[in-house]
């Protein structure tokens, strides 16, 4: 048997070494890799002039500084098409607007004695109390500037706040460009999903006892994503969503009904989430017995009866591929995602990448399969569940060799 795959050649790093190289040549296995793999699945396939990208922002990511290091030099080169962040790091990234420090620290100290000394902390990043309400105090300023009035999304609420922003920090003589100034500047939606979870949103609350004429419009902002999603699936060709059945149980002694197998549920679950998040138009479900059963499951999941496509004369990988092939006429620029089990999409890419040679087909793994803990003694002990996982992938080593012969 041959072996796939570019052979491991190490060489000593130079001095001089460009981040490209660095990852492309130096990362070929285990966390390296998958960074490396993360990085040219976002060159290959996610930042083209094509594809639109929307960015999504949880955690403490502005305290740490990555608003201005990282996300705005993002939006500043054309990568970012709309954002969705929690409000708390639109708040925190105002204080480097403003000019307000904010320190390196420990997890681990005292917060009784912070409390004290009026010192706050985000896991390992400190701030004084004062800083924080002047940062509210600014908030202020923007909520009495006349800009925010009237009923509108959180997209046009940060765009006007950017705006604001951006004239404070040119004011203030700052060096670099925050989150929202960025996004302003650049004419990049921030949404928020929950506006009145973050200081933002209690100063919101605080000035409407005080005649603030400001309305949050939750639905426009449903309206506004959904329309960019919906753009997005139309100018940028078609797309679809293809799950790959994993067995389904025929009725027989107390089953009435044929029913879905475990593997089949994972990868059918796994099909409509992408399915309704992409925006795709079509999901194509194959298999003799469980094509039926999942387009069931799907109505059920939410999926309308007029998208769906059954194949159910296949029984093996190369049939789900050569007899999709038949429903789907060929087109051009067409994403295909292809999902099926995480130890079966090997054999399965490569067969369907033959068939729809005009097609892009993404892989979306399902139900991973591994054994953790093995260096335990408990691990070299045998026992029948890693015996079925060491059947499958036995079957799915042979079925790799077979079609590597075969087609």
């Amino acid at each position: 048997m041959k072996i796939k795959g570019p052979e491991i050649e190490p060489r000593p790093m130079p001095t001089q070494l460009s981040i490209t190289r660095l990852v492309d040549e130096y990362m070929p296995a285990f966390n390296g890799a998958r960074l490396r793999e993360a990085c040219q699945l976002l060159v290959g396939k996610i930042l083209k002039p094509e594809v639109t990208v929307g960015l999504s922002i949880s955690g403490a990511l502005t305290p740490a500084g990555f608003g201005i290091s990282v996300l705005a030099p993002l939006i500043q080169a054309g990568y970012i098409d709309y954002i969705v962040s929690t409000g708390a790091n639109l708040y925190h990234d105002m204080h480097y607007s403003l000019g307000l420090p904010l320190y390196r620290s420990s997890p681990f100290v005292d917060d009784r004695e912070l409390r004290k000394r009026e010192i706050v902390r985000i896991y390992d990043i400190v701030i004084d109390f004062e800083s924080l309400l002047s940062t509210d105090r600014f908030c202020y300023v923007l909520l009495e500037s006349g800009l925010l009035k009237g009923k509108m999304s959180t997209a046009r609420m940060h765009h006007r706040m950017g705006k604001l922003i951006s004239q404070a920090e040119k004011e203030l003589k700052r060096p670099y460009p925050s989150l929202m100034s960025a996004a302003y500047q650049a004419d990049v939606p921030i949404f928020t999903s929950s506006p009145g979870d973050s200081t933002i949103g209690l100063n919101i609350a605080a000035k409407q006892f005080r005649g603030l004429d400001l309305e949050i419009d939750v639905t426009a902002d449903v309206n506004e994503t959904t329309a960019i999603v919906f753009a997005a699936t139309r100018e940028s060709g078609k797309s679809g969503v293809v799950i790959l059945g994993g067995g389904a149980n025929p009725p027989g002694g107390l089953q009435l009904h044929t029913e879905a197998s475990g593997f089949t549920y994972s990868r059918l679950f796994n099909g409509v989430r992408i399915y309704k998040k992409s925006g795709a138009r079509t999901l194509a479900l194959c298999g003799i017995y469980e094509a039926e059963v999942m387009k069931m499951l799907a109505g059920e999941l939410g999926v309308q009866e007029g998208q769906v496509i059954t194949e159910t004369k296949s029984g093996t990988t190369m049939e789900n591929a050569t007899e999709l092939a038949k429903l789907l006429p060929s087109a051009e620029k067409r994403q295909i995602g292809l999902v099926t089990s995480a130890l079966h999409m090997l054999r399965s890419e490569n067969i369907f990448t033959k068939l729809f040679p005009n097609d892009t087909i993404v892989p979306i793994p399902a139900n991973y399969i591994y054994s953790p803990f093995w260096y335990y003694p408990k691990g070299f002990i045998p026992s029948i569940s890693t015996l079925s996982k060491s059947n499958y992938a036995i079957h799915e080593w042979i079925g790799i060799v077979y079609y590597s012969i075969r087609y």
